[in-house]
């Protein structure tokens, strides 16, 4: 007979997302009788709050009420993970072919667990439960979301403003929720240098840890953004400005590209002067004492989200009412990073390494999923096909080396060849195939906008489509807590439909001045190209812009100051008729 230990944890806490570490037993619910296997009596379990694992020991048989289970041999490698409730007799049929493997001595390496018989949820199914995941965990007194520890979460405020838009007086209160966030948000931004604290502790937003990192300068310089371009409150633009005050003067590299963090403390030899103190002085008062370490590690994944912030700040920044459209210091930053990404980071498959100055061939999903979307991001804020076709070779690799061809969805990261046991096993993160997702469902509208005769970009949304429901497990779903909004807003982009707005216009100054006009526009279901008289749409003689689904077109648009104003009349009368 084959030796087993059955063990477990129960799982992270779906709202603060931190691990409890390895413990004791759950509570499980009662169970029917057992059945019986070769290894002996087996009942039905509920893990739904476990992480499972099939392992290979030496030791009896012993079952107790926790959730990770072992199986007989010496070198305890992992061989199986199982999640969810499993029924005893499917169970039982599993332990029984472990048994056979084990004596027919076959039993090595891990193996997929099996597949389920019951068939994907819908993608409206799933994206309805993790909004009322994410809601629920909406603070009304201190506004943001979850807690103890209050974080600038940039997703769930686009969420919460995308929901507005679209879905209209039905969901406004996300408006007013989204942005009495950012307005507590403000406290974690330094009022000397400008930059976004880390978090806040104890529930409130008051009692900030003073680190500043990329992602969250990132993320909050995309939040002021959207704001500014929703209500064109100046408040708003003074944050957008003090964001990018702060990634300019303390984060960027005089070679293009972005650091990654900046110290919360300042630290000199023994001394030290905690971030409390550091931060309430004035700028002659700090460089007098001198600056926080600063991580000059120019990593791929946090320069991709500095992109495409900064891409959405340049959008609602520049001004073709009274100015000419002409693109701001937001996209020479965005442009200046990517070069950098290109020269530094870009590999000859077209993937792009984390760590250009680490010897770590690996090509990971989030640095792709990432820097793909920034790619995209500069297409669109620049009209420049190289950014278009550098995201597509991304997505090509992506494909690949990380898709699973097995299971749907993509790996973290390329297989290790010298990698054993639980070292070689590849895990499918769910907010980063949400972000992946994102990417391709992005890649395949905009190149199809660009080429409506290239069908080659067919193959992006299936395989985004795909991701998404492999990885929708319902456990997988809770334990993100908050930190789903990857997730959630590739599955509304991938149930929205999508609406093109391309310039046609020879006259390189009413170009501009369309350009930024369409790019001003706050609908998210836009997709943004230019393109040259008579090559998509006909030269008709005059310079326009046109706003198209699969089913229809409007007329030419030749006034930048009217564009928005008829956007919005196209995509009234397109919700009407769904």
């Amino acid at each position: 007979m084959l030796p087993l230990l059955l063990l477990g944890c129960p799982g992270p806490d779906p709202d603060r997302r931190e691990p409890s570490g390895f413990c004791g037993s759950g509570d499980l619910p009662q169970a029917p009788p057992p059945v019986d296997s070769a290894l002996g009596p087996v009942a039905p379990v509920d893990l739904q709050s476990v992480h499972t694992q099939v392992r290979v020991t030496t030791g009896g048989l012993e079952v107790t009420s926790t959730a990770t289970l072992l199986v007989g041999e010496r070198d305890a490698r992992p061989v199986l993970e199982l999640r969810g409730y499993q029924e005893a007799d499917a169970f039982a049929d599993l332990l029984d072919e472990l048994a056979a493997a084990e004596a027919a001595g076959t039993l090595a390496g891990r193996r997929p667990p099996p597949a389920k018989a019951t068939a994907p949820r819908p993608l409206a199914a799933i994206r309805d439960v993790v909004v009322a995941q994410l809601d629920r965990l909406y603070d009304a007194d201190e506004h943001g979301w979850g807690g103890p520890k209050k974080y600038p979460l940039a997703g769930a405020v686009e969420h919460a403003l995308l929901r507005a838009r679209l879905r209209g007086d039905a969901e406004a209160e996300w408006e007013t929720r989204a942005l009495a966030t950012l307005d507590r948000e403000l406290l974690l931004v330094d009022p000397v240098w400008g930059g976004v604290y880390q978090y806040s502790t104890g529930g409130v937003w008051t009692r900030p840890h003073y680190e500043k990192i990329a992602k969250v300068q990132a993320g909050s310089l995309q939040s002021f953004a959207l704001a500014y371009r929703r209500t064109g409150d100046p408040r708003w633009r003074a944050a957008v400005d003090a964001q990018l005050g702060y990634l300019r003067d303390h984060l960027s590299d005089p070679g293009g590209g972005f650091y990654s963090s900046q110290d919360a403390d300042l630290r000199d030899g023994e001394r030290v002067i905690a971030g409390a103190d550091y931060y309430a002085k004035t700028d002659a008062e700090r460089r007098a004492l001198g600056l926080p370490r600063t991580d000059r590690h120019i990593y791929a994944d946090l320069n991709g989200r500095l992109i495409v912030a900064l891409c959405v700040a340049d959008a609602s920044l520049r001004d073709h009412r009274e100015g000419d459209g002409a693109p701001t210091e937001a996209l020479e930053l965005a442009r200046a990073a990517a070069e950098r990404l290109l020269h530094g980071h870009l590999r000859d498959d077209g993937s792009f390494a984390h760590d250009p100055d680490a010897d770590d061939p690996t090509i990971y999903l989030r640095d792709q999923a990432t820097v793909g979307r920034g790619l995209l991001a500069l297409f669109e804020s620049t009209g420049e096909r190289r950014w278009l076709d550098h995201a597509r070779a991304l997505a090509d690799r992506v494909l690949a080396d990380l898709r699973d061809p097995e299971r749907g969805g993509f790996f973290a990261r390329s297989a290790d060849p010298t990698a054993v046991g639980v070292f070689a096993e590849r895990q499918r993160p769910l907010e980063d195939n949400g972000e992946i997702a994102r990417f391709l469902l992005d890649l395949a509208r905009l190149a199809a906008a660009a080429d409506p005769a290239d069908a080659g970009a067919e193959a992006y949304p299936r395989a985004a489509e795909e991701a998404l429901a492999a990885v929708a497990e319902p456990q997988a779903i809770k334990s993100q807590g908050r930190v789903i909004t990857s997730y959630l807003l590739a599955l509304e982009a991938a149930l929205s439909t999508s609406v093109d707005l391309t310039i046609v216009a020879a006259d390189p100054r009413v170009r501009q001045r369309l350009h930024a006009a369409a790019l001003a526009i706050d609908d998210p279901r836009l997709n943004v190209t230019i393109s040259p008289p008579g090559a998509r749409y006909p030269d008709i003689g005059r310079d326009a812009a046109y706003v198209c689904t699969d089913s229809a077109c409007s007329s030419p648009i030749t006034d930048a100051d009217a564009l928005a104003s008829r956007v919005a009349d196209f995509t009234a009368d397109l919700d009407a008729r769904r």
